[in-house]
């Protein structure tokens, strides 16, 4: 069993760049783990992949998750809208 469960994405070598996921179980939710887990990460990417852009995208009610970015100095910079498909659209 895992609790927690951080991955890179869209890894761009030309650019420096990539995103991160991340996942930790509910009842090891807000209690610092979180933060821990995604700053250790971010350290490791700055230091020994050389990245100098690393993005998230979280769902705008995922409150806690929000704070956790603005609290590991990502910046908000916009909604993307329609960007999942939800419902039966077809």
């Amino acid at each position: 069993m895992f609790v927690r469960f951080i991955t890179l994405k869209r890894y761009n070598s030309i650019h420096y760049r990539a995103e991160i996921d991340y996942i930790v179980l509910s009842e090891y939710q807000r209690k610092g783990i979180s933060f821990d887990m995604v700053n250790l990460f971010l350290k490791h990417l700055s230091l020994d992949w050389k990245l100098k852009r690393v993005t998230a995208y979280v769902d705008l009610d995922n409150h806690a998750s929000c704070k956790l970015l603005e609290k590991s100095n990502f910046k908000n910079e916009g909604i993307l809208r329609s960007w999942v498909r939800e419902g039966n659209l077809f």
